[in-house]
């Protein structure tokens, strides 16, 4: 069994540098989460893409917070470790415990923090029922190269490659799109990353674990 690398990737997109709140967020975590964060800005996360694994030709396109939740997928899918947004976090997290539980049980393919009522953008999985077996898109641990990453990576480039000629006709102009952009805000993320928890959950029930507690702390602002 590969041992995954006890790291957390965060990612910063835009040419921008941080705002204070950002760069407070990023100090925090790196005091109270317990494991190594690997920041990558442009410069950084650019160098790690693989020359047989290139990126979607529309991804130049994206606005930030699309590059940002493409960037997640391609790295959980070909290298695994955490991600987590840059938000605020205190040491009230489990992370270091996922880590060794992901090294420990070979068939768990995924580490999340349970999905919250009404969190998911898809409509009909904001039931009791369903909820409890989701994770949520902005804290994870990820085996590389499973079924889980190999269907999300995939289902991915799919919607990638439906939205490409819309893209060139409209791409973002600002952060989050712009006038014209025309990728919804979950199609890239939260949708796909919840169609793949409940398709791999059926194929594998151990796949998907939401044991995950982040340390994220809500009440105060990140942006």
């Amino acid at each position: 069994m590969k041992i995954i690398d006890r790291k957390v990737y965060c990612f910063w997109t835009g040419r921008n540098p941080l705002s204070q709140n950002r760069l407070d967020g990023l100090e925090s975590m790196r005091k109270n989460i317990g494991v190594p964060i690997e920041f990558l800005d442009w410069h950084g996360w650019y160098r790690m893409i693989l020359p047989n694994a290139p990126l979607h030709q529309g991804f130049q396109y994206l606005s930030c917070v699309h590059k940002a939740g493409y960037l997640r997928c391609y790295f959980m899918h070909h290298f695994g470790g955490g991600y987590a947004d840059i938000k605020h976090y205190t040491t009230q997290n489990n992370w270091g415990q996922c880590f060794s539980i992901l090294n420990t049980f070979p068939k768990i393919e995924v580490i999340g923090q349970p999905e919250i009522m009404d969190g998911s953008p898809i409509k009909d999985f904001n039931h009791t029922h369903i909820i409890p077996k989701l994770i949520s898109n902005g804290f994870f641990i990820c085996r590389d190269h499973t079924d889980f990453t190999t269907a999300w990576y995939n289902r991915l480039m799919e919607r990638m490659d439906y939205y490409l000629p819309h893209l060139r006709e409209h791409p973002a102009t600002m952060p989050y799109g712009g006038d014209g952009y025309p990728v919804p805000w979950a199609a890239l993320l939260g949708e796909i990353v919840h169609l793949t928890v409940m398709e791999e959950r059926d194929k594998n029930p151990e796949a998907v674990c939401s044991a995950l507690q982040t340390g994220w702390d809500n009440t105060k602002d990140y942006r």
